[in-house]
């Protein structure tokens, strides 16, 4: 729509609309006459030219109606998609009030004639939108819900689940998904959650378990929550077993205990040090000094010097103070204990669909996210396209 009653044109081939243009548009009356009464205006004023397109095909030139046709694309014209148009020629129409009312449409069978949509009903005030969801019309199926919307209704899958091509809700395995942007199909029958923000489970967790509609992490030893937090063993006395003169270190999923100073053994097991000796050996402290040995060092391990870490070979161990961290090398993705070669030699994929068409998905830092843009054109798609190593051609769909 570009006017009140101005319109611009254009026709659907092959499920794709494509723009008008003819030369001689606006002195043919014929032509807008024909479009406006499609379009269920009584009449036509004027036909002009738009040139603030910015994008669009072109199916239809050099238009000549009689008048006398039903629908502009039954009016003599050159071959579908046979044009020299550029955009700044596309047609507009300007047409006379709509004799229609808002809940109606227009029927054509040689003239034309106004009936009440199925949505709508007619009292004495006029055309009314019913609202199917409070009269108990919709018939959703298992797992979603109505939502009435001006002269219809759409179901919508309730959150967790999908809408399939079969038109059913079924549960989202958010444990095999890896993408974080919702979005919602509201003008067909079934809405759906193309994506979802599954909030998956950290590296410290084991196993992400699927529910109905859900999910939850099940997390190694020594982690617990959604998030796989290290657990504090040290704060509640039930979970370690060091002596009671003993001092418990937490650490990366574990703890570990170091007698007190003056005391010597496992940790588990504490002596009093004997005062008789320069020195009592214990696993991570040496005791100095004569009675009781009061002032011990606790060394920190380097557990990557030491091999003591779990980091893979493709990775790097970066001592911390009573830890260390695994990260992957370039060139590798993972969690550091477990890296695999990062596949990106396109840095582009598509996903839920085949080889040609599906969701678009990007690689960055390792992760491969959707792509979300309220203005993804043709132009747009087509460079993907030749980044997939496909064909120079490509059709944006916003799903």
């Amino acid at each position: 729509m570009v006017g009140v009653n101005e319109r611009l044109v254009e026709i659907c081939y092959n499920s794709t609309w494509g723009l008008v243009c003819d030369d001689q548009w606006g002195a043919n009356d014929n032509n807008v006459q024909v479009v406006c009464k499609q379009f269920c205006f009584e009449s036509g004023e004027k036909g002009k030219i738009c040139p603030n397109v910015r994008d669009g095909i072109f199916w239809l030139d050099e238009v000549n109606c009689t008048g006398d046709e039903g629908r502009l694309d039954n009016c003599a014209h050159n071959n579908i998609g046979e044009h020299d148009c550029t955009l700044a020629e596309a047609v507009t129409v300007i047409c006379s009030t709509n004799v229609c009312l808002e809940g109606t449409r227009c029927t054509q069978d040689g003239n034309f004639a106004c009936e009440c949509n199925n949505s709508y009903t007619k009292d004495e005030t006029g055309y009314k939108d019913i609202d199917e969801c409070t009269m108990n019309v919709p018939n959703c199926t298992k797992h979603s819900m109505w939502k009435n919307i001006q002269g219809s209704f759409y179901c919508m899958c309730k959150p967790g689940y999908s809408c399939g091509e079969d038109g059913y809700c079924t549960d989202i395995d958010e444990c095999a998904m890896n993408t974080t942007h919702n979005c919602t199909n509201g003008t067909s029958e079934c809405s759906y959650e193309c994506a979802m923000d599954t909030q998956n489970c950290t590296r410290n967790c084991s196993k992400c378990v699927n529910t109905p509609g859900s999910y939850f992490c099940m997390c190694c030893l020594g982690y617990t929550g959604n998030d796989c937090e290290d657990m504090d063993e040290c704060e509640n006395p039930t979970l370690n077993n060091c002596d009671v003169n003993a001092m418990c270190i937490n650490t990366c999923g574990s703890f570990s205990c170091m007698c007190n100073d003056g005391y010597f053994g496992s940790g588990t097991h504490c002596e009093l040090c004997n005062p008789e000796k320069p020195f009592c050996l214990g696993y991570t402290k040496n005791c100095t000094g004569i009675l009781f040995y009061e002032h011990c060092a606790i060394d920190n391990i380097d557990e990557c010097a030491l091999g003591l870490d779990d980091c893979d070979e493709n990775a790097i161990c970066t001592n911390t103070e009573g830890c260390y961290i695994c990260t992957c090398r370039e060139g590798y993705c993972g969690d550091g204990r477990n890296c695999t070669v990062s596949d990106a030699s396109t840095g582009i994929r598509l996903v839920h669909g085949n080889e040609t068409s599906g969701l678009v998905e990007v690689l960055h830092n390792c992760e491969w996210r959707s792509v979300c843009d309220d203005y993804w054109t043709d132009e747009d798609a087509k460079v993907a396209c030749r980044q997939l190593g496909l064909l120079p051609y490509g059709m944006h769909i916003i799903a």
